[in-house]
């Protein structure tokens, strides 16, 4: 068992996050604020019928994130990232979620690419869109000859040269890339990208020159995020701050698909002007743009720390106003509701229990089964035919985490109970069969595993891990 910081233990193969992702999106009466919401209920349903799937998870994240529950869905999506995949699984979901991107490099793609090409030799997105395919593979060579056809095809086109010297610089030719973008930029002097250079070509020798040649390129060049972004910092590091303030926030709305300019600005948020909320804003941005994010800190770690503080703060003024621990169960702030469900565990009641049952409805994992065990073990002895109700939940989220009280409470008994549903499509119902059997069940617990194991009905790859691993000596997921 390990300890959370919800202050009770927690089997270790449930699904964890860090200490600090606890949270919740519903209010204490009725029930969860999503439960009318078709689009919630879908991204649920997925998640459950697929929860081997990285795409899964992170459909759900997405949805949530926007639909205004922006940390419920980064938590969800960090839980995905930490627990259940590994660096690549994860990072296709993002293309594919987050990017709205299903990018394919195999020879299939390759081969539909070139037959495209085959009828319109003379399109250059189309020369870029199989560099591209070359490019992920590390075929320097190859995409360097349709980027080459790119260019020749729309030589004023910035976007195929700055491709293209990125292949040069990883082919080890760097100085070749610095003469293609240097030959360009010569060639196009009033572009955008040759007054970004110029700009800074000034910033460390003559930053008020640059600042005047920012703001003279903005004047030809008013929607540039990349410009209002230099000017930002140029007015920062002059010590100009409100106007600072503004031109990063302008140039945040005009690019918000750039994590770059959304995180840094969050930093300037969170370190010069203090206010830790609207740097939170922009953390998420970055986030859910990149979530590997960086500016000495990762963009995970912001959100973290920044979201620890605000909740703290909101907590004690709540209860300083007179909420209660139970009431302040269905706060809207997620640091909010960890700590007030922190404090209802150490002050059990009947309300705070029924209030605890609603937590199997949240979408976070450590809330969810945090709730699970604080069930299994303070529930009062008339729960248990409200579990059994809650074991036949039509939301299968709640149907897993009720396991998970039954098998705290029934031990060995669960085992009938757990068994059929090794016989379900669903791949939560059948992980977390799999580990409540395993850690409740005892000897019948792993026999009913063993005998599912060797009908060879299990497919999922996880699933067979699990399996697999069974009659090891300490068998966990």
């Amino acid at each position: 068992m390990a300890e959370t910081k919800l202050g009770v233990a927690m089997p270790r193969s449930m699904p964890r996050m860090l200490l600090c992702s606890l949270f919740v999106v519903f209010a204490l009466t009725g029930s969860s604020r999503g439960a009318e919401d078709p689009g919630l209920l879908a991204a649920r349903r997925e998640f459950a019928e697929h929860y081997f799937s990285a795409e899964a998870h992170l459909r759900l994240a997405w949805y949530l994130a926007g639909h205004g529950q922006r940390l419920t869905g980064f938590f969800v999506s960090e839980e995905a990232r930490r627990s259940h995949f590994d660096e690549a699984a994860f990072a296709h979901a993002v293309q594919v979620v987050y990017h709205h991107d299903d990018f394919e490099n195999g020879p299939e793609a390759e081969r539909a690419l070139v037959a495209e090409l085959t009828k319109t030799p003379e399109d250059a997105e189309t020369h870029r869109r199989l560099a591209d395919v070359y490019l992920s593979r590390g075929e320097w060579k190859s995409a360097e000859t349709h980027l080459r056809r790119s260019i020749a095809l729309q030589p004023d086109s910035y976007e195929f040269i700055s491709v293209l010297a990125e292949v040069l610089r990883r082919d080890h030719r760097k100085e070749e890339a610095a003469a293609l973008e240097k030959s360009w930029l010569n060639a196009h002097p009033k572009s955008l990208p040759a007054s970004l250079e110029k700009i800074q070509s000034l910033v460390k020798s003559n930053p008020g020159a640059a600042r005047s040649a920012a703001t003279e390129a903005l004047a030809k060049y008013p929607e540039s995020a990349d410009l209002h972004y230099t000017l930002a910092t140029l007015l920062q590091d002059a010590g100009k701050l409100p106007e600072a303030a503004s031109e990063f926030e302008t140039a945040a709305k005009l690019d918000p698909h750039s994590a770059h300019i959304q995180g840094w600005t969050g930093r300037y948020f969170l370190k010069v002007t203090k206010d830790p909320e609207k740097a939170l804003r922009y953390y998420l941005d970055a986030y859910f743009i990149d979530p590997d994010f960086y500016d000495s800190e990762y963009a995970e770690g912001r959100i973290r720390s920044v979201g620890t503080e605000l909740g703290q703060a909101q907590y004690a003024s709540k209860r300083k106003g007179g909420a209660s621990a139970v009431q302040l169960l269905g706060d809207a702030d997620p640091y909010v509701a960890g700590m007030a469900l922190e404090e209802a565990a150490r002050a059990w009641s009947p309300t705070v229990q029924q209030g605890v049952v609603r937590l199997l409805e949240h979408d976070d994992d450590t809330i969810r089964y945090g709730a699970a065990t604080l069930l299994g073990e303070k529930a009062h002895a008339g729960f248990d035919e409200e579990l059994r109700q809650l074991l036949r939940s039509p939301d299968l989220r709640v149907r897993g985490a009720a396991a998970y009280i039954a098998g705290a409470r029934w031990k060995e008994h669960v085992v009938p109970i757990l068994k059929p549903w090794l016989q379900e499509n669903a791949e939560l119902i059948l992980y977390e069969a799999a580990s409540v059997l395993i850690q409740s069940g005892g000897e019948p617990g792993k026999a009913a595993l063993r005998e599912y194991r060797d009908s060879g009905k299990a497919k999922a790859p996880r699933m067979v891990a699990i399996l697999k691993r069974l009659d090891e000596p300490t068998a966990k997921e």
